[in-house]
């Protein structure tokens, strides 16, 4: 008896990139060198002038208050997307502090993780990399 043949339907073990994958590989290479770049800025200037000194002078100034104001509500803004992204509340409120006493470069930390973690749980990226957990 002959058996007609059968198509075979090979799935791949790992899906093809999407263009969204590749966009958030992309994405991580580009906050890693501005990481590096960021993270350059600071230890030349922490070898350049007093931290205290450069705050002081910068707060005399109206526009230096301004853009502290500004720096802080982003912190906050930032924290606030944070908070609602991290199941906990410790974790959220640790990255936040840390933020408010370490600046964006810690920001650019935690981007980075994100888009690491929802890469690891999410190989192809189904999902956007801002939304809440692991890309769910």
């Amino acid at each position: 008896m002959l058996l007609a043949p059968t198509s075979v339907r090979v799935i791949p073990s790992h899906p093809e990139p999407t263009g969204r994958c590749m966009k958030a590989r992309t994405l991580q290479v580009l906050l890693g060198i501005t990481l590096a770049g960021f993270v350059g800025i600071i230890v030349w200037a922490a070898n350049s002038s007093p931290f205290l000194a450069a705050c002081s002078s910068i707060w005399a100034e109206p526009w230096g208050r301004v853009m502290l104001a500004d720096l802080y509500i982003g912190f906050a803004l930032f924290a606030a997307w944070i908070g609602w992204r991290e199941r906990s509340w410790l974790r959220g409120g640790l990255w936040f502090a840390a933020i408010c006493v370490l600046g964006n470069a810690v920001a650019l930390v935690y981007l980075l993780w994100a888009l690491y973690r929802n890469l690891a749980f999410n190989p192809t990226l189904q999902a956007s990399p801002i939304t809440h957990g692991q890309g769910t």
